[in-house]
């Protein structure tokens, strides 16, 4: 998890570590500190306090850029046993990174300190659910050009054995020039080519249930790969959603939950009523056809995301050279970036 100016609420502000905010946590609102996590001086700004690490952004002493710290915290239980269990996950996610390092869609992590449970990453100022939200949302052409690196993130993932398991808006990061994205977030990111690795297994719920694919809610294990490409379908349905009930945009779901215990879902799984998912999205039938394959119910019939960038509705998108101009000078409004 990297640090972010803000998320996607459309009232106040929010860091984009998804999970590591409370709902009552002031710090972290306002221009304000927007403004003074690009502008620190020596002193380390605490970003946010959450239930398994504190962020604190700071300026590197060495280098003199701004950084990110993660810091695992162990108040909710000072066990040995818990100790350990977070060690565990701390070093599995700086190897995970370490392997990804050279990636330009994926956070730069750049030092482990196990005795201070710390891992130090790059900044990153934009969060991409958050920049979705503002008044002055980027274009459809724009989030044509979002949505297509994130299929290219996760199928470089795929590619090298990494399955995220947490793929969702608040994971997604802009670089400073609100063109590139990057992924954030690996703390439960499974190694599937390394031995050594927390497991190279995917078993267990973790994520967004919102996100989840329903084999991941129903089976005890699950092929990652299928189910990371459920979670893009899901973002596919958030960033192409036109509803307008609603003045500024903000992220939907098509179900809360993949389970036959929710009505919504039970119509599309059961009647094969594709108008829940389709209904309210950009009037592309290349658009379309691509978000039914990502959602597939049978995940061994589901679209993998190889496939998917062969598609109709991302090659239109490849090749062709988008501006970002606009958007960039409405985040570096929005979120008082000082220069």
């Amino acid at each position: 998890m990297v640090i972010a100016v803000a998320d996607q609420r459309p009232r106040g502000f929010r860091s984009a570590f998804s999970g590591i905010f409370s709902k009552t946590d002031k710090r972290a609102t306002g221009k304000k500190l927007a403004a003074d996590a690009l502008s620190l001086n020596s002193k380390a700004i605490k970003f946010a306090k959450g239930t398994t690490c504190d962020v604190v952004v700071s300026l590197d002493k060495k280098t003199g850029q701004t950084v990110a710290k993660k810091v695992y915290n162990t108040d909710r239980d000072p066990s040995k046993d818990y100790r350990d269990y977070m060690v565990t996950v701390l070093r599995n996610e700086y190897d995970i990174l370490v392997t990804l390092r050279k990636s330009k869609y994926v956070v730069n992590v750049y030092d482990l300190d196990i005795s201070k449970r710390t891992i130090k990453m790059e900044f990153l100022p934009f969060s991409l659910s958050r920049v979705l939200s503002m008044d002055l949302s980027p274009s459809l052409q724009e989030k044509k050009c979002y949505f297509l690196q994130i299929c290219e993130a996760v199928q470089y993932l795929h590619s090298r054995g990494i399955v995220h398991r947490d793929l969702k808006l608040e994971n997604i990061m802009l670089c400073a020039d609100a063109c590139q994205i990057k992924l954030i977030d690996f703390g439960v990111a499974v190694n599937r080519q390394d031995p050594q690795s927390l497991t190279t297994a995917c078993k267990g719920m973790c994520g967004t249930e919102a996100l989840m694919a329903p084999e991941v809610l129903g089976s005890i294990s699950y092929v990652g790969e299928y189910a990371d490409c459920w979670s893009v379908g899901i973002i596919m349905f958030q960033i192409f959603n036109i509803s307008n009930d609603s003045v500024r945009w903000k992220p939907r779901y098509p179900w809360e939950s993949a389970r036959f215990s929710n009505s919504i879902y039970k119509i599309y799984s059961e009647e094969a009523d594709t108008s829940v998912v389709l209904t309210n999205l950009e009037d592309d039938e290349d658009l379309k056809e691509l978000i039914l394959l990502f959602l597939h119910i049978d995940s061994l019939k589901r679209l993998t995301m190889k496939k998917a960038l062969e598609s109709k509705f991302l090659a239109s998108i490849k090749g062709v050279k988008h501006s970002h101009d606009r958007t960039l000078r409405v985040c570096n409004k929005v979120f008082q970036l000082k220069h």
